[in-house]
């Protein structure tokens, strides 16, 4: 799937968020709230910041085989002080 703008999830609740093989623009999710997994795996791509700055995982957060770049000034992917319950996984991650 392929998303031409970007994600807004800030201060969300979610189950779950699965974005596997998708292509996005950026995703904005500080402070998001999710029960289960975080899917942003198996050819994902983002253009731009995935944010996940003080977000609350209650268990994975997938990146196997994603591909994160941003051109801006801000990292790619940023989870500073987010609180993941399970794994990270990032085998294969490229940025």
């Amino acid at each position: 799937m392929r998303f031409h703008e970007n994600i807004i999830l800030r201060n969300s609740r979610l189950v779950s968020k699965d974005l596997i093989a998708s292509f996005i623009n950026g995703l904005n999710a500080d402070n998001l709230v999710v029960e289960r997994d975080i899917m942003l795996s198996d050819n994902f791509e983002a253009e731009g910041e995935v944010n996940l700055v003080g977000a609350n995982i209650g268990q994975n957060l997938e990146c196997r085989d994603g591909r994160f770049a941003n051109k801006g000034e801000t990292p790619a992917l940023d989870a500073k002080s987010a609180n993941i319950q399970g794994l990270v996984v990032g085998k294969g991650l490229q940025s």
